[in-house]
């Protein structure tokens, strides 16, 4: 992933070895927090999907990111991303719905949506009462129909969504990923959310399952 964008998705593999490049400098380094695996033989991945017991809920890291992938939004900082909450404020157990990268244009036509709606929320749309932005860079803004805008949610930590748009049609953003020369010139840690929440704990785990 050297060069490319921080938020893509390294897929399952088999006989192959990846890991997030979150400073583009193209070296795993664990001690930064990147996330990599080398891939075990598909012979033993065989054995362990075709194993007693198994489930992809308790899969361990091990085989988990070979098997199903990683989506390196969720292990890289400078990624934006945008967490809607249904509840009080931005506990991480009131994560409903996660957004990250550049989101742009319509939700609900996105399968990721489909799948909440059939899988998660029981065909009812939810209200989303606050967001969280994890990075001071990033910047959202809500749409409730009609080229009806919200104001533009700026800067880390938990914002409270007006009523009128608790139930976002379309959103607009502005960065796809905060590249390492940015990244280097701020602060990464953001303390706003409750329980110390970060990137992967809690949310939606895209490819982290």
């Amino acid at each position: 992933m050297h060069h490319e964008f921080c938020n893509v998705t390294v897929p399952a593999c088999r006989t192959e070895a990846g890991f997030c490049d979150c400073n583009g400098n193209g070296i795993f380094e664990p001690a930064n927090g990147e996330t990599g695996w080398n891939c075990e033989d598909s012979e033993t991945l065989d054995e362990v999907e075709g194993s007693a017991g198994f489930s992809a809920h308790n899969v361990s890291e091990r085989y988990r990111f070979s098997l199903y992938g990683v989506d390196c939004a969720d292990y890289c900082p400078e990624v934006c991303q945008f967490q809607f909450m249904n509840g009080s404020g931005c506990d991480a157990k009131f994560v409903s719905y996660e957004l990250h990268g550049n989101p742009m244009g319509l939700i609900r036509d996105k399968p990721q949506f489909g799948h909440y709606m059939s899988w998660v929320w029981n065909q009812t749309i939810p209200t989303w009462t606050h967001i969280h932005i994890n990075n001071a860079d990033c910047k959202i803004a809500l749409s409730a129909g009609e080229n009806h805008w919200s104001d533009t949610f700026s800067g880390a930590g938990c914002k409270a969504i007006p009523p009128a748009f608790q139930q976002p049609v379309a959103v607009r953003s502005k960065e796809v990923c905060l590249q390492a020369e940015l990244f280097y010139h701020k602060t990464s840690n953001d303390a706003t959310l409750d329980n110390n929440y970060d990137t992967r704990s809690g949310g939606t785990h895209h490819g982290g399952r």
